[in-house]
């Protein structure tokens, strides 16, 4: 989850890195206005090495990659 202390980080730094590696998918999760999870899904651009947005998820997470998933956002609780 971004927090507002790590937001460059987790915007900015931490994509370049795992793109670096080659990490073929990448999810960002933030908080949208009425404090529920979205979830930014993004996908490694092979020929160029970086992450180009795929999806933006609200309500429910439903994706094919790595594997199918679908997750109620809605009910995923802060422990």
């Amino acid at each position: 989850m971004v927090s507002p202390g790590s937001q460059v980080a987790d915007r900015f730094r931490k994509p370049g890195q795992y793109a670096d590696k080659g990490i073929p998918y990448y999810w960002r999760v933030e908080r949208g206005i009425d404090d529920l999870p979205i979830v930014h899904e993004f996908h490694r651009d092979e020929e160029k090495g970086v992450y180009l947005p795929a999806a933006q998820h609200e309500g429910v997470l439903r994706t094919a990659v790595p594997f199918p998933v679908e997750i109620d956002l809605a009910a995923v609780v802060e422990l």
